[in-house]
């Protein structure tokens, strides 16, 4: 049952199917799409409207500082999906993350310092110059993102699929990358000293220039053989010649 009064909608549960989907768009902040099995808070201007406490609730084209993000998430029964969002620069340290989604989102020099990333995916999203030092949880994902110049130390990242990101002149010391996939992405002046590669499919990454104390770093990866012929001429300057 839908009820719709000059404050805006509310959704409740009622007769007809267990659960619906609907969207709500309001012209001043999101498009909210909700399942009308958990929901029974109106959607209008008011302080109650604005918590919108839904199951998988979705943001979407907002902008938020650390404060309004950890504000919205407090609000959800379960953990948001944030669509195309805005967060830059964001103060997010120590903050519960568990289980949030972040896709196509701008979080570029966000501080996510031990903040807690249990099951939290980054998808698509830009996260230059982002921190996540000393993060907290049982892993977290990232896929399709820009890391360029982010400092991922000690990263909890072993046997996630990393396929498509871009680590170009990021911090991974100390990352756990063990039995991760990295197809596709860059790691041009990434800084890998103390990195856990064991099991890493590097096969489709960009390694970039290799010395030794990089090639060290890499002890345990997977590599092709045209990678370890490259790695071959950066280190002692030989040619390499079909046989």
């Amino acid at each position: 049952m839908r009820q719709v009064s000059r404050m805006g909608l509310w959704a409740r549960n009622g007769p007809g199917p267990a659960s619906r989907r609907v969207e709500y768009k309001h012209p001043q902040w999101s498009t909210y799409t909700y399942s009308t099995r958990a929901l029974s808070t109106p959607l209008d201007g008011s302080d109650a409207g604005r918590r919108c406490h839904a199951a998988g609730m979705e943001l979407t084209e907002e902008t938020y500082d650390g404060p309004g993000l950890r504000a919205a998430i407090a609000d959800a029964v379960d953990p948001p999906t944030l669509t195309r969002c805005s967060l830059v620069a964001a103060d997010l340290r120590d903050a519960d993350l568990t289980e949030v989604r972040f896709v196509d989102c701008a979080m570029d020099g966000a501080l996510l310092d031990g903040a807690m990333l249990g099951q939290a995916v980054f998808d698509g999203c830009r996260l230059m110059g982002a921190s996540f030092k000393k993060t907290r949880g049982f892993g977290f994902s990232l896929r399709r993102c820009n890391l360029f110049a982010a400092d991922l130390t000690a990263a909890p990242l072993s046997h996630e699929d990393l396929t498509g990101c871009r680590f170009t002149e990021a911090n991974l010391r100390s990352a756990d990358l063990r039995d991760a996939v990295l197809d596709g992405c860059d790691l041009l002046h990434a800084d890998l000293y103390q990195a856990k590669l064991t099991g890493a499919d590097l096969r489709g990454a960009a390694l970039g220039p290799c010395d030794l104390d990089r090639l060290k770093a890499m002890k345990g990866a997977i590599i092709t053989t045209n990678q370890a012929a490259q790695i071959l001429v950066d280190l002692a300057g030989v040619t390499i010649t079909p046989s």
